[in-house]
């Protein structure tokens, strides 16, 4: 016999043989003393497990395989049974091991075993309450434990084993030279007498469960209630028809953890330098598998093991109040974890004294180690986050996080719930799928795939590079083939539902790319990458937001805000605090919606919520740019009817940094009831280009605010002025504002403008239409005492200016008017219409019309109750107005006359010179010819004189007066008609008449 020694795996404490303490086992000793004390964070403490209960159980054999027991008191040691090689079979009739007992399966007379295959059958539960170990073997011993009625692991169950263990409530053991070891009363079957390695568990039907009990997760992750403790580096697999942990903890320090249910077909073995990894192509019908309390699986990482990890399969999938946990802490590559729900994956339940998310599955990097750390991959045909559950990686060190892949039928994440953790300092917990880093190591992507997105209470798909960290933040990717929903916010953390990546430290954030059918962000759902700075600390908000590119196949609805919280608003944008850049934002669609103060944009802002420092304006970041790609429909409509903010498309800038360029393609634009599209500067930074393009544009309406497209400088409220640290006036410069379309309409006091209210200049606003339609509306360029800024219209047909609507560019102070050029075909300006380019002290601005007509407008040196064109200063000088008709053709539209003209006077005959005294006559029989060279036609005429009124009567004879179509003449003026319609109309003009020549006209002699 042996000397057995305990020694302490730096809190994982275990025993093993004086002879079986092999040198690679004992080089993992003092890296896992500094694994414990580089996890503090993650509450990894030292623990000794005690065995203090006993229970009434039994190990016996049944007589099968030569397996012998031998008990003192609760301690049961098995020898002999049947060898095969490196292989060892035993079969008991019954196989349970009491609190305080346990069960050896003592190797003394079989040392070169290396695979322990045990079997139970004589049709009870086995009760695992004690420990189960391997002594007295050469090598490391890998144990399989088969009893198809069931195991249960209570919560003093323990393992000792060199090898792996499989714990497994399946038919029979299938083997690669296709010998079957049956877990029925069987002879052991001449083939398995060969060496031979095994490849499956076959499950029949209405296989046992497998339960496993504990005292629960004690920390953030399990320090002092470590569970059943695999051994280091090898797999402990838990493979039953359902699967239930109760409080029950596993532990696999750098090794493999598998939990399977299985109620029939065959799981796959496959060899690794893990253990083995199991495979469930073959798997015709799954179990459930429930954790429960506090259960946990965790497999911390000192050292690297590539085939190490977590996989759990089962159909439904629950975890409440529980986590499946890995983590790297050394210099080696972690393991994934895998779970596979064929029907439901759910995390939820409420721990009011939990120190990390109830529901928890997470992949972490320790602090200080260098290794990367594992992938979280997901699959399931729902999956269901509630009361702050995580699916998450996380590097609290240089090592890189690992990917989340996500992939699901349908997903729903929502709720929050309080916690006391490091790890949250906001105090709660959010519904999330998401990576994170909190140091040097970069964070994971994230890849969420569904055909149904839907977020509700503060429920998120996130990346976050947390304050101070370095390393950048994960992607993510989202691709859902039908419907993503985010709404609204829980009052506990007030999140707003939806994708965000986030950046408040050094490393810059990720990028957020989203595929869809439909987009609803509702009541403050949004999509948001941001740059953050928190005020008073040092290291955030450096680094660089990420871009945003979301593609909805169908549409886009974005409606409203949070009641609760109503600055919390429907929103896709990116912003910056910090002095980090903003991303880009790029978005298409066919169809996209904006209601009740819901924001599309781009910012660089000192104070954007509870983030930001007001101290720091002149410290910003740039603004991204934003493009709109709208296929078919653009509608803005309404105000946020909490704070009574517009419905918003654009960027701004409230500091220094440039606000970003706004580019806006679609077919139809309509803009109503306040909505408005547009660049701004409140501050030192200069506003961006704005540039519309749209097959026709509609801008009606006011609430508060008038609808309109402007790239404007605006002087906020004082109280605003004070809250952001803003100038009293803005001196950045207002952007260009380009619109290219084929019909604009401005209606109901739409307004379409370049304004500046502080010092700087106003931009160029250049309008390109086949149709321009003004009605009680406003096209402006004005200044308070910079330069007037320029509009420049160029419209293809018709400029119809009406009901006191007005095209100005102005300037006050010393600022010089702006100039105004117009290209029209045709221009109307009617009931009170006017085209200003006035100035107060500066130059008024110049007016350069070119037209084919225009009417109604007359130019005046000062406005007047008519419709004026003017460009005066108040006290300056006037500027210039020039109106340029293109030269006429006087010919276009007349026929060419003949030049062979006759000489009337000879075709009249002389003998009536003198009438008294001679006259002339000329007859024939047929009277006079028409001229003298006509031949005389025969003048016989014939008549029917027969009375023929007998066969026919002759009804009334209307005579018909032929009309002649009236000739269309130049309208040179225009009326109001009796129906108050206006009329374009000619002026009359005199008509003279030939009278008939006759001998009265003829002077006498």
């Amino acid at each position: 016999m042996s000397n057995d020694k305990p020694f302490g795996f730096g809190g994982l404490q275990s025993t093993v043989t004086a002879k079986t303490a092999t040198p690679s086992l004992r080089s993992v000793h003092a890296l896992l003393r500094g694994f414990i004390s580089g996890l503090l964070i993650m509450g990894i403490l030292p623990a000794i497990l005690l065995w203090s209960r006993s229970a009434i159980a039994q190990v016996t054999p049944d007589g099968t395989l030569k397996t012998s027991v031998s008990q003192s008191g609760n301690h049961f040691t098995i020898t002999n049974g049947t060898a095969a090689g490196s292989n060892l079979f035993h079969s008991f009739q019954e196989f349970s091991v009491p609190i305080g007992g346990s069960a050896s399966f003592n190797l003394i007379n079989t040392p070169n075993i290396s695979t322990i295959f045990s079997r139970v059958t004589g049709g009870n539960v086995s009760n695992i309450n004690g420990l189960i170990q391997t002594i007295n073997s050469n090598n490391p011993v890998s144990l399989f434990l088969v009893n198809p009625n069931g195991l249960i692991f209570g919560a003093n169950a323990q393992l000792n084993i060199g090898g792996s263990f499989v714990g497994t409530s399946a038919d029979s053991i299938k083997f690669a030279n296709g010998a079957i070891f049956s877990s029925s009363k069987t002879p052991l079957p001449s083939a398995l007498l060969t060496i031979s390695v095994p490849v499956g568990l076959q499950f029949g039907q209405g296989r046992g469960a497998i339960q496993v009990q504990g005292k629960g997760n004690d920390s953030i992750v399990p320090s002092k209630n470590l569970g059943i403790i695999a051994s280091p580096g090898k797999t402990i697999a838990l493979v039953g028809g359902d699967v239930n942990f109760d409080s029950g903890v596993i532990t696999a320090p750098f090794g493999r953890i598998e939990v399977g249910a299985v109620e029939s077909g065959t799981v796959s073995l496959t060899p690794s330098v893990a253990g083995w990894e199991l495979g469930y192509a073959q798997a015709q019908k799954l179990g459930d598998i429930n954790f429960t309390n506090r259960s946990s699986l965790w497999n911390p990482y000192p050292v690297g093991n590539l085939a190490g990890g977590i996989q759990v399969v089962g159909r439904d999938i629950r975890l409440d109040q529980s986590q499946i946990a890995a983590a790297t802490a050394g210099s080696g590559q972690g393991g994934n974890i895998t779970v596979n729900a064929a029907r439901s994956l759910s995390l939820g339940g409420v721990n009011a004294n939990a120190q990390a998310p109830s529901a928890w599955i997470v992949n972490q990097v320790g602090p200080k180690a260098t290794g990367n750390g594992g992938a979280v991959n997901i699959q399931a045909a729902q999956l269901t986050l509630q009361d702050g559950a995580a699916i998450e990686t996380l590097s609290l060190g240089a090592g890189a996080a690992g990917k989340v892949d996500v992939r699901a039928d349908i997903i729903t994440a929502s709720g929050t719930v309080p916690v006391k953790s490091p790890l949250a300092p906001t105090g709660s917990s959010s519904s999330r799928i998401t990576s994170e880093t909190y140091a040097s190591g970069a964070g994971g992507d994230v890849t969420v795939g569904a055909r149904q997105l839907t977020f509700k209470e503060s429920g998120v798909i996130s990346t976050t590079v947390f304050p101070g960290a370095t390393g950048r933040g994960g992607n993510i990717f989202v691709n859902v083939g039908e419907d993503i929903t985010a709404t609204a916010a829980h009052p506990l953390s007030l999140t707003p539902s939806g994708i965000g990546a986030y950046t408040s430290g050094i490393g810059n954030g990720g990028n957020i790319d989203v595929s869809t059918g439909t987009l609803h962000l509702l009541d403050g759902g949004e999509i948001v990458a941001s740059s953050i700075r928190l005020a008073a600390i040092p290291g955030t908000g450096v680094g660089n937001a990420g871009g945003i590119t979301v593609v909805a196949r169908q549409s886009i609805d974005m409606v409203g805000a949070y009641p609760i919280s109503p600055t919390l608003i429907s929103a896709i944008g990116s912003f910056t605090t910090g002095s980090g850049n903003g991303g880009n934002v790029s978005v298409t669609t066919p169809k996209l919606t904006l209601q009740a103060g819901a924001i599309l944009s781009t910012s660089t802002l000192p104070v954007f919520g509870i983030f930001g420092d007001a101290k720091q304006s002149n410290n910003l970041g740039n603004a991204g740019n934003l493009t709109v790609n709208v296929a078919d429909r653009l509608s803005m409509t309404g105000i946020n009817r909490f704070t009574k903010a517009p419905t918003l498309l654009g960027s701004n800038t409230l500091g220094n940094g440039r606000a970003g360029d706004v580019t806006v393609q679609t077919n139809h634009l309509v803009i109503q009831d306040g909505a408005s599209i547009n660049t701004i500067t409140q501050a030192t930074g200069n506003a961006g280009a704005l540039t519309v393009q749209a097959n026709d544009i509609l801008i009606e309406g006011e609430n508060i605010l008038r609808s309109s497209i402007i790239a404007s400088a605006p002087i906020a409220s004082e109280t605003t002025r004070q809250f952001y640290g803003l100038p009293n006036a803005p001196t950045g410069n207002t952007g260009k504002l380009s619109i290219t379309t084929k019909s604009l309409t401005l209606r109901d006091h739409g307004r379409v403008s370049v304004t500046h209210s502080g010092t700087g200049n106003a931009g160029q606003l250049s309008i390109q239409a086949d149709q321009l339609s003004i009605d009680n509306g406003i096209i402006r360029a004005s200044s308070i005492s910079g330069e007037g800024g320029d509009i420049n219209l160029d419209i293809g047909n018709v400029l119809l200016t009406r009901n006191g609507s007005t095209i100005t560019a102005e300037a006050g102070g010393s600022g010089n008017g702006g100039n105004i050029t117009i290209k029209a075909p045709l221009i109307v300006g009617l009931e009170n219409s006017d085209i200003i380019a006035n100035a107060f002290q500066g130059k008024g601005g110049n007016i350069q019309i070119t037209t084919q007509g225009i009417f109604g407008l007359k130019y005046r040196t000062h406005l007047t109750s008519q419709n004026d064109i003017t460009a005066s200063s108040q006290f300056g000088v006037n500027g210039n107005v020039q109106i340029t008709n293109p030269d006429v053709n006087p010919n276009s539209g007349l026929m060419q006359l003949p030049d062979n003209l006759v000489d009337a006077s000879k075709l009249i005959a002389t003998g009536c010179a003198n009438t008294n005294a001679s006259s002339f006559v000329a007859t024939g029989r047929g009277g006079i010819p028409q001229n003298p060279n006509q031949q005389v036609m025969s003048d016989r005429t014939w008549g029917d004189i027969r009375d023929i009124s007998a066969y026919r009567k002759i009804g009334n004879t209307t005579a018909q007066i032929l009309t002649f179509p009236e000739v269309l003449v130049q309208a040179t003026s225009w009326h109001r008609n009796a129906e108050g319609k206006i009329e374009l109309i000619a002026a009359p003009s005199s008509t003279y008449m030939q009278q008939s020549l006759t001998c009265v006209a003829v002077p006498k002699s």
